[in-house]
């Protein structure tokens, strides 16, 4: 009976003070690849997620929830610059009103 697949062992490195992960080199080609291609997908979603976000805001510049979306998706492909334009067109459109009673404040998208 062959012997059952192992799955991708992570191991923290001993050899220095960081804590992240390594994979360990007896690792075959193929279980490589997959780890490798989950970051490709997950970026390409990110890519995905700026596209459709980008078009939904060319249909209407106001829609808070597409320019959040596209803002975070920036930040996670790296795309500084235009993730910090989002979220100061973000922070532009807050609203935050006391309450006279409470003390406290209700914030909200300006509309």
């Amino acid at each position: 009976m062959p012997a059952a697949p192992q799955s991708p062992s992570i191991s923290s490195s001993s050899s220095t003070n960081s804590q992240s992960p390594s994979i360990s080199s007896n690792q075959n080609s193929k279980q490589r690849s997959l780890i490798s291609s989950w970051g490709i997908t997950l970026w390409e979603k990110y890519e995905d997620t700026i596209r459709e976000c980008t078009k939904a805001l060319e249909l209407n510049p106001k829609y808070m929830k597409a320019l959040v979306k596209r803002g975070e998706a920036y930040e996670k492909c790296e795309k500084l610059e235009e993730a910090i334009v989002d979220m100061k067109k973000i922070l532009d459109n807050l609203k935050a009103v006391k309450d006279p009673n409470t003390g406290s404040y209700s914030i909200s998208f300006q509309r």
